[in-house]
């Protein structure tokens, strides 16, 4: 399936081309690098969370990185380096534009 997709520029001229929304499928998959080894339980009133690592966060934006970016310069291999390679700011921005992208956008009730 083709997907409309959009090019950012990033502050030192990287071109990235990211899609334009993210599937349910999609949400899900980046989603499982949070759940898979969380254990939740509830006793009283009192609710506890346990075996969330670090790692998953790393996990989680490492899959997010690969669902939403088509290319980095027009190369559309190694993405994940590709965009853990560039500059602090580059990475920065490549990130804030995804995480609007694959941000949850309600709608305004009247």
């Amino acid at each position: 399936m083709d997907r409309e997709t959009t090019i950012i520029e990033t502050p030192n001229g990287h071109k990235v081309e990211l899609k334009t929304y993210i599937t349910g499928r999609e949400k899900r998959y980046i989603e499982s690098a949070f759940f898979r080894d969380i254990e939740m339980t509830q006793t009283g009133g009192e609710q506890s969370i346990k075996g969330l690592k670090g790692a998953a966060i790393e996990e989680a934006q490492n899959k997010t990185i690969e669902t939403v970016v088509v290319a980095v310069d027009e190369a559309k291999d190694n993405i994940v380096d590709r965009v853990l390679d560039l500059q602090q700011e580059d990475f920065d921005a490549v990130i804030e534009a995804i995480n609007d992208i694959t941000a949850s956008k309600k709608k305004a009730s009247n």
